[in-house]
């Protein structure tokens, strides 16, 4: 049997005497000797527990991914909006991940250090697919849909995704904001959502909200649910919001 710190006692032999200490000195002799394995043993199922809970929580499907842009919020919390949005949908707060990136600042005409970053961070979300939608003022739409390249036009065309009766409403409210690219074409590209369910409980205190897709949004469908819960309008039958994960 293997031989313990180089002593000549087998295994059994060490468990033989640590039997036969008094219970006062039992803890202070194996921390004493075996305090290295004890810590070892504690970090290893630590690190164990907190992988398997991170897996658990990244296998959570994802409802939708936005950012506020040059937003104002009378408070930093979402919750609300996140519970309201998911129990809209039908789903539980604990089962699936409402994603909101909030306090982002995008200067038109400048590049400080908080458009840079803001512009880096649109950037890498719409090339990876993890955005879905920027709620903004006004400028924010007209800078990014006015880009000099066409491939650099991160709104979508809202005819192409909003069910025709869903935009013609929204339409002949005056909700759609339309916006010109580089080559003079003119396109329906976000919906004003000021004073909305989703202005609400987003605690937006902006005069103004302006929301638009992103053309490589990965959940569209509940783009589309999320300006339906804007409006107060009942979502459609058979929906299954976790179907585009």
């Amino acid at each position: 049997m293997a031989k313990i710190y180089g002593d000549e006692k087998t295994a059994k032999d060490e468990i033989a005497k640590i039997k036969a200490l008094p219970w006062k000195e039992k803890f202070p002799y194996i921390w004493e000797y075996y305090k290295i394995w004890i810590v070892g043993t504690i970090i290893v199922a630590a690190c164990a527990i907190s992988i398997t809970l991170s897996v658990i929580e990244n296998s959570k499907p994802v409802l939708i991914s936005g950012m506020l842009v040059n937003t104002l919020q009378s408070s930093e919390e979402e919750e609300q909006f996140t519970a309201g949005f998911t129990e809209y949908l039908g789903q539980n707060t604990d089962d699936v991940h409402v994603n909101l990136s909030t306090n982002m600042i995008l200067t038109t005409g400048s590049m400080d250090e908080n458009t840079y970053t803001t512009v880096q961070k649109i950037l890498i979300q719409v090339a990876a697919r993890d955005l879905d939608f920027i709620a903004s003022d006004e400028s924010v739409v007209h800078y990014y849909c006015s880009a000099d390249e066409p491939d650099n036009i991160i709104y979508t065309n809202l005819e192409t995704i909003l069910p025709e009766d869903l935009f013609a409403t929204l339409d002949s409210q005056g909700k759609i904001l339309y916006s010109t690219d580089i080559n003079g074409n003119e396109f329906p590209a976000a919906i004003d959502m000021t004073g909305t369910r989703f202005y609400e409980d987003s605690k937006i205190i902006s005069k103004y909200c302006y929301v638009g897709c992103m053309i490589t949004a990965p959940h569209k469908e509940n783009f589309v649910n999320l300006v339906r819960y804007a409006f107060d309008m009942p979502l459609p039958e058979g929906t299954d919001p976790t179907a585009e994960n």
